[in-house]
């Protein structure tokens, strides 16, 4: 709004700008494209920081393909717990990916509480917002559907490492004191 509002000062200081006689006034076809372009320059610019944040996320949780290894704080702590028996992770990988997914969900609803421009004379529950059209970028979608997938791919490696505890399950289930004895 507070955009909007400084272009809408910019049109009306250069229409009330007197004139030589000799120069054509300013059209309001040439208005319209100036707000055109600074309502075109407000989408790029939500675009670019939606998709800079859903790469942020992306880089951090998946990681870089051919990229040097870079020593980066976890997302995510995760710790292996005993728990009747089991070793378990806490949080477990379903809680990381739904939260994975709401964080993606909310990095990119956070564009609906901007609206398109030139909408004034529609009531505010009908105006179309940014989100709409950011949501239908391919490369939003791509993100997206990486991010929502993310934990997917190292589920096995997890598992793998956790099933290594197996191993020393004898600490847990077996009567040390009665092995001692024998």
């Amino acid at each position: 709004i507070e955009v909007e509002g400084a272009v809408e000062d910019l049109i009306q200081t250069i229409c009330s700008y007197n004139l030589d006689k000799h120069v054509e006034a300013i059209s309001a076809e040439e208005i319209q494209k100036l707000s055109k372009y600074y309502n075109w320059s407000m989408y790029q610019a939500l675009l670019h920081a939606t998709k800079y944040s859903l790469n942020a996320m992306k880089e951090r949780i998946c990681g870089r393909r051919n990229a040097p290894k870079m020593q980066l704080k976890p997302f995510f702590d995760v710790d292996v717990l005993l728990d009747n028996g089991k070793c378990i992770l806490k949080p477990s990988l379903e809680d990381i990916q739904n939260a994975i997914n709401r964080a993606a969900s909310h990095v990119l609803k956070s564009t609906k509480n901007v609206q398109n421009w030139n909408q004034k004379d529609i009531p505010e529950d009908k105006r179309e917002p940014f989100y709409d059209w950011i949501a239908k970028d391919k490369e939003i979608v791509k993100v997206i559907l990486l991010l929502t997938g993310s934990i997917q791919g190292t589920k096995n490696a997890v598992n793998t490492f956790v099933e290594s505890f197996e191993e020393y399950q004898w600490l847990w289930t077996e009567n040390i004191n009665e092995n001692l004895k024998a």
